[in-house]
């Protein structure tokens, strides 16, 4: 699975480096693409504010809670 991430990892970076380089004039519309592709690909996994969903931004992760539950207080 750490072999899948690091190569589109890779993919992603080698993306944004070949749109700098051929686009001379950025539409506000890439630059904020542009932008939100470069915040992906510096997060890592300890990361603040990580971006979960490219098409809605403003989505935050639930975090699972395991219950442990007591045995002395459960019927029996």
């Amino acid at each position: 699975m750490r072999v899948g991430k690091k190569e589109q990892k890779t993919y992603l970076g080698r993306v944004i480096r070949d749109v700098e380089r051929k686009s001379e004039v950025l539409s506000p519309e890439l630059e904020s693409i542009l932008n939100l592709t470069k915040k992906i690909h510096t997060q890592t996994k300890s990361s603040k504010n990580k971006i979960y969903s490219v098409h809605e931004p403003q989505v935050d992760c639930i975090s699972k809670v395991k219950v442990i539950s007591d045995m002395s207080l459960e019927i029996k």
